[in-house]
């Protein structure tokens, strides 16, 4: 088990052979030289690390050959080698840290869906079945295929992209009886399909976002324009949160680049016109702080809450910053109204969210809690970073450096678990920094957001830290969360003996795994000055011939 040579390899007859021979072992040199020649095979459907085939097999069967000249380890030898030399087929001509490992995580995550989930939206891998409850589409649009098309497009992973394309054009249908959330419908299923079409220009993937989109309009016909929660995908009907009329800031604040680059495709404004009116109403607002807004809009009165409201990065929030910058990036830097507000609202988390605590940590927290950070809140590293090096300012070299800081800080917090991965929420309080409190949730589901800024800082600075530290993310999914059919969040990341929470996120295929295999990719794969990614990580492209005034026509740009 959990052996880097899948346990048939016979390392340690390989590892030992120049020993023995060395201490004049003869009987057992004699045996293994027989095993070598009779038993040993390397046509074995195993992925293995390279670094270690290379130093333990190869370098255990040139040493032994150094030694005696007999031409049998030569000849192994060659075959091992010549068996390595596809891991050095990488766009960056650096070898994968593993044959096919880029892949073949994914691969093993996406076949267990395949084989026992098809058409569902998410696997249980403990159970091999598909997860029905508590699921945000319903259990039935095959939201892990087309979540997951770009990853596979992207990874050359040929078959399986073309039988989820097949999936796609045959049994694919948006006329199913089922509320679904439309931030999640947005950056999952719109973008799955959007980026997908970027990057193969193939028209079934524009349809099929173009049915999608307009049977999630419906849910902006509220008295505010900010949408409701939920649609029905079959009669139109919207509905709202359970809890009220409260629409959340990260939900209704982050569809802006899917709904733009559909309206660029189509040339068609309505989609981009619904995302520019929730702007508007944004920026009409009169209760925010420094450029943070609440994370709750009564969409009935068209205000933000008066109670119980709060600032934050995190969770209600995030992926509205984010797409301020991204915004901009996505209009080729023309959307100057979009770069504006998140320059003031990166100011205002600095004023009033950023703390650094006594061990030097950088950390974000909320106006609600001082002490802790979230997982959610850790893609705001590479948020940071990507600011500052995409306009010049006075404030660009520290925006960099608190980048920086807070990537490390997320770090830190996976470094300091037992699992070397990351919790939901982690404290800052003296002698137990960047780590769990007894009342703070222990769980990792699979996020991204860790990896995602690695990917980033390591695209912008080449700082060789950010790969070790997405290596040792794949270690430890590959210890702690990989199963037979797939791979499943734990509830504990300080105990090594954490149950499993039996499911395999949609985000990890389309996010985790993705950003992974870009950090060890090159800089030419998705040029983040060309690309924009969403909050799911579905990249578009940068609209180059973008206009605001003239796509946006009667929206106000104040």
């Amino acid at each position: 088990t959990s052996n880097m040579f899948g346990g048939r390899l016979g390392a340690t007859i390989i590892d030992s052979l120049d020993t023995m021979y060395l201490m004049g072992l003869t009987e057992s040199y004699k045996d293994a030289r027989d095993w070598v020649e009779k038993e040993l095979s390397f046509n074995q459907d195993v992925s293995i690390s390279v670094f270690e085939g290379t130093i333990r097999i190869l370098g255990g069967l040139l040493s032994t050959f150094a030694m005696t000249k007999d031409p049998l380890y030569l000849d192994k030898a060659k075959d091992f080698a010549d068996r390595l030399l596809p891991a050095f087929k990488s766009p960056s001509a650096i070898p994968f840290s593993k044959i096919n490992l880029r892949t073949g995580m994914f691969q093993l995550a996406y076949q267990g869906y395949e084989k026992f989930a098809w058409g569902f939206d998410e696997l249980n891998p403990l159970t091999k079945k598909a997860v029905l409850t508590s699921n945000m589409f319903g259990g039935r649009l095959g939201a892990t295929i087309i979540d997951s098309l770009d990853t596979m497009y992207l990874m050359g992973l040929t078959e399986s992209y073309k039988d989820a394309r097949d999936w796609v054009e045959k049994e694919l249908s948006f006329n199913q009886d089922v509320s679904i959330s439309v931030f999640e419908g947005t950056i999952r299923i719109l973008g799955g399909l959007l980026s997908t079409f970027a990057m193969t220009k193939d028209p079934l993937y524009l349809d099929k976002a173009k049915d999608f989109a307009d049977r999630l309009l419906p849910a902006f016909k509220s008295p505010s324009a900010i949408p409701f929660s939920k649609i029905n995908l079959r009669t139109g009907i919207p509905s709202g949160n359970s809890w009220g009329s409260g629409s959340i800031l990260a939900e209704f604040g982050s569809l802006h680049l899917e709904f733009v680059y559909l309206s660029h495709l189509l040339n068609d404004t309505k989609y981009a016109e619904k995302v520019y009116k929730i702007r508007n109403k944004i920026l009409a607002a009169d209760r925010y702080r420094d450029g943070l807004y609440g994370v709750s809009y009564d969409i009935d009165k068209g205000m933000f809450q008066p109670v119980g409201n709060y600032y934050t990065m995190g969770a209600m929030a995030d992926s509205f910053y984010e797409y301020l910058l991204k915004t901009w990036l996505q209009s080729a830097k023309q959307d100057t109204i979009a770069r504006k507000m998140y320059d003031r609202a990166i100011e205002g988390a600095i004023k009033h969210l950023l703390n650094i605590s006594r061990e030097g940590f950088y950390y974000l927290t909320s106006t609600r809690d001082g002490r802790t950070m979230e997982h959610l809140a850790c893609f705001a590293g590479g948020l940071f970073a990507l600011g500052a090096v995409t306009q010049g300012s006075r404030w660009s070299a520290n925006h960099l450096e608190i980048g920086k800081q807070l990537t490390r800080t997320c770090h830190t917090a996976y470094d300091r678990s037992v699992t070397k991965l990351g919790p939901e929420v982690f404290s800052f309080v003296p002698g137990e920094e960047a780590q769990s409190a007894s009342s703070d949730p222990k769980f990792y589901m699979l996020r991204p957001e860790v990896v995602e800024s690695y990917f980033i800082m390591w695209r912008l600075t080449h700082n060789p830290i950010y790969r070790e530290w997405g290596w040792s993310v794949v270690k430890a999914l590959q210890t702690h969360c990989m199963t037979p059919a797939g791979f499943s969040g734990i509830h504990d990341v300080y105990s090594n003996q954490s149950e499993k929470d039996g499911v395999q996120q949609t985000f990890f295929l389309a996010e985790t795994l993705k950003y992974l295999y870009l950090l060890f990719s090159n800089d030419a794969l998705l040029d983040l000055k060309s690309w924009v990614f969403n909050t799911e990580a579905h990249p578009f492209p940068s609209l180059e011939n973008f206009s605001v005034p003239e796509l946006i026509p009667n929206i106000s740009r104040k």
